[in-house]
């Protein structure tokens, strides 16, 4: 007869919040026996000699010494802040004092979340674009930036994200990356285009095969090892959000201590660290890659950054920016701010803010035109965003984003109506033909010269390899 089956026990993992060890925790079970210690020589706690200032000689024990010093460090703390009533960040004329002191002040674990973040939380990035200075924020910001190394941090932009996340108006999430692209071009003109492919959740154009290739698991074993989850745990959150960068903003908000504090996030670090997960080749590619995500998870400075780093890494942030809000974003930015030192024309906000809402739309509209035709002569943001800072949007830019051999354009897509009727009254007093839709695929030849052959989908994809027999025939095609 056989046994049974054991019932599987189940490990339900609950995180329980950090309290925060003081003296008296360290020194509770020295303060119960020291009755029963004192009759015991060799039992007493060690004992230390202090001198004061006067040459007297004082013989203290482990817990008597650790109270002075805490004393002495309380009271050095006051006498700073005596001196300095006002905090260092004051922003739009309020100011924020350093907490009291309290259990902050104990020799005891820290919090995770950094003090210099909170400014690049401050930026009000979703003013109006003709209200907003970048100039009022970046001498704070930049003497953040140049403690942590003189790079952008990546927090600016999660701020970006979380703002342009909060809100379902159009209006609102041009603005919010039109102040942000501002205060980048103002600020580090070099972190401008890797946030550019960040915020628009790619890193290369469609043309160029660089694939991250991370799987679930991988984020979900880095999930695990960087916060400190069991399978179960990190199964029940799936359960409950089912977003991946949900899951790891809960996660990250339980693992509220750290025994270090992390060398902050960079745009462009981050930005860098995709590529060398897309370049990951080969034997030993996927541990390779596991460490830079594990790495990446580790140094985000709170629950946010974790949010949007994964949403990153599994290539769907879920802003609600598409492609054409990016370019929108940019043309109007363009309008407005431009690097330190360049001799690009901008219209004056003062200027602007006269016109009627019917005037500084044609404004706007004028410029988009222009970015708009840009991107799609030229694809890429590896080439706009670069000339955009040489020239800003200009008849100059249309001259510097031609069109190329072997970069495919992006094609005009047709335009869906319900009925014929409807098709009609559209094109009404337009002169226009009509042909019978075919099957097929869509394609984009490019040959050179030298008899190169490209062909791209309508997606901009390369697919040359996929139609061998024209790849011999174009170029015969082309000789005739």
């Amino acid at each position: 007869m056989s046994t049974p089956n054991k019932r599987r026990k189940k490990n339900d993992y609950q995180s329980s919040p950090q309290s925060v060890r003081s003296l008296d925790y360290f020194f509770g079970k020295q303060q119960a026996a020291q009755g029963a210690k004192q009759g015991r020589a060799d039992d007493c706690a060690y004992a230390h000699v202090v001198q004061d200032g006067e040459g007297n000689s004082e013989e203290l024990t482990d817990e008597q010494l650790a109270r002075k010093l805490q004393a002495e460090w309380d009271a050095q703390v006051s006498r700073q802040q005596t001196h300095e009533p006002h905090s260092r960040f004051a922003v739009e004329g309020k100011t924020q004092h350093a907490p009291e002191n309290g259990k902050r002040d104990t020799l005891s674990l820290q919090s995770i979340i950094a003090e210099e973040d909170r400014i690049s939380f401050t930026v009000p990035f979703d003013q109006s674009p003709l209200l907003f200075d970048p100039q009022r924020y970046l001498p704070s910001l930049r003497k953040l930036w140049d403690a942590e190394g003189g790079a952008v941090t990546y927090a600016i932009l999660t701020h970006c994200f979380v703002l342009v996340n909060a809100t379902q108006s159009r209006i609102k999430i041009v603005d919010t990356l039109v102040n942000f692209i501002r205060t980048m071009i103002e600020g580090d003109p070099e972190s401008l285009l890797p946030a550019v492919w960040l915020a628009t959740n790619a890193i290369s154009p469609p043309y160029v095969d660089i694939e991250l290739g991370l799987g679930g698991s991988s984020i979900s074993k880095a999930l695990k090892k960087v916060c400190g989850l069991d399978n179960a745990a990190l199964k029940s959150l799936y359960n409950k959000h089912g977003d991946a960068g949900d899951v790891a903003f809960e996660a990250k908000k339980r693992q509220n201590i750290t025994l270090r504090k992390p060398k902050p996030l960079t745009i462009k670090g981050v930005y860098e660290s995709l590529h060398k997960i897309a370049s990951a080749k080969g034997h030993g590619s996927q541990e390779t890659k596991q460490r830079i995500v594990e790495r990446l998870l580790q140094d985000a400075r709170g629950a946010e950054e974790s949010r949007y780093i994964v949403r990153t890494l599994v290539q769907h942030l879920r802003i609600g920016a598409v492609k054409t809000t990016m370019l929108i974003a940019l043309s109007r930015a363009f309008l407005l701010s431009r690097p330190p030192g360049a001799d690009i024309q901008l219209k004056s906000q003062a200027e602007l803010l006269k016109l009627s809402k019917q005037d500084l739309t044609n404004v706007y509209l004028q410029a988009e035109e222009v970015v708009k035709a840009c991107f799609a002569r030229r694809p890429n943001y590896n080439d706009l965003v670069p000339a955009l800072l040489d020239v800003g949007v200009c008849d100059e830019l249309l001259i510097r984003c031609g069109l190329e051999l072997h970069v495919p354009l992006r094609p005009m897509l047709g335009g869906i109506t319900r009925d014929l009727g409807e098709m009609l009254t559209k094109l009404q007093g337009r002169d226009f033909s009509c042909e019978f839709k075919y099957d097929g695929q869509r394609a984009q030849v490019h040959c050179d010269v030298d008899g190169k052959v490209t062909i791209f989908s309508r997606h901009l994809e390369v697919m040359t390899e996929k139609y061998p027999d024209l790849v011999a025939l174009v170029p015969k095609i082309r000789g005739e």
